[in-house]
């Protein structure tokens, strides 16, 4: 007998409680992320600082050739500087993907998970992982592309009313490449559980993912819809709150002290709602993990839920 959503909820807030170490990764990716940022950002001030005799004569001489040159320069280095930026955030979240994934199918299976977990996922997933968001992304351009090429065809094919024609149809397809991408990312939102849980490659792992959402389909788009509206909850209940410490501040005057009050409260505040964000998002994806394990038994095992994980802990 399958469990409903709402009979699946005490077992995985359980889950939750009981792997807390699922936060460790993302808060540490997230430092990585800024180190990212600014050492491209460092890098590219240092770079334009080197120019600076070229910028000088340029401004002495105001040569056209000189100007078109530097700029030109510039923005060549500005554009591999940002496909190079691009490119190490995608290497970094395939690695922490493949390890973060890796967690959380072992807390949903077994009911505990470490950071041990963390590195084996690395080990093991890390070119699956990449191979299935490159084969992912390239799914996701069939639509962008498929409508590009109509409109396209329309505006340089059809004389004087081809941007009518363009503009038309372009508005026309928006709704369809929308429901598209839609139905793209719901239909392959498990094919990560389906590549950690039965150690599968990304295609096989995107076919399982399909069959599992058109056989749940209601399940799981009741899951996104909750997940959804409990997101825009903290969001709107955090930003009510930076929004009553401006006010109060606009009030008393910003030359007081109720100044350095606000941005207390601002950072405060921020800082809390990202870690709930955080935690709701760890609950619905170990969520979506333990649905898996779940709704997809090993071979020769009845349907229905497994047993009662080892949560570790005994009060819960």
């Amino acid at each position: 007998m399958k469990r409903s959503v709402e009979q699946m909820i005490p077992d995985v807030w359980r889950l939750f409680l009981a792997n807390l170490v699922l936060f460790v990764p993302p808060v540490f990716i997230f430092f990585v992320y800024i180190a990212i940022f600014f050492a491209f950002a460092v890098g590219f001030g240092f770079s334009v600082f080197l120019k600076v005799s070229d910028w000088k004569e340029a401004l002495s001489t105001f040569s056209e050739d000189t100007w078109r040159e530097l700029l030109s320069q510039v923005s060549l280095f500005a554009g591999a500087m940002f496909l190079s930026f691009l490119a190490v955030l995608f290497v970094v979240n395939v690695i922490h993907g493949s390890g973060w994934g890796n967690m959380f199918s072992r807390a949903a299976a077994a009911g505990r998970t470490g950071l041990g977990d963390y590195f084996e996922g690395i080990s093991r997933f890390v070119l699956r992982i990449a191979a299935g968001s490159i084969l992912k992304l390239c799914v996701q351009m069939i639509p962008v592309l498929g409508s590009a090429v109509v409109v396209a065809g329309l505006v340089l094919g059809g004389g004087g009313g081809g941007w009518a024609a363009g503009g038309v149809a372009a508005l026309l397809l928006f709704p369809l490449v929308l429901a598209s991408e839609l139905a793209i990312a719901l239909f392959l939102w498990m094919w990560r559980p389906a590549c950690f849980i039965e150690d599968v490659s990304a295609v096989e792992a995107f076919s399982r993912s399909f069959s599992f959402v058109r056989k749940n389909f209601f399940q799981i788009v009741i899951l996104f819809l909750i997940w959804i509206v409990a997101g825009m909850f903290v969001a709107g209940l955090f930003a009510l709150i930076r929004f009553a410490g401006q006010m109060a501040v606009q009030s008393g005057g910003w030359e007081t002290g109720l100044a350095a009050l606000y941005l207390m409260i601002t950072f405060g505040a921020n800082v809390v709602s990202s870690l709930l964000s955080l935690a709701i998002a760890t609950f619905f994806l170990l969520f979506f993990y333990r649905l898996y394990v779940e709704r997809t038994p090993a071979p020769g095992v009845p349907p229905g839920p497994p047993p009662p994980p080892d949560y570790g802990v005994e009060w819960l």
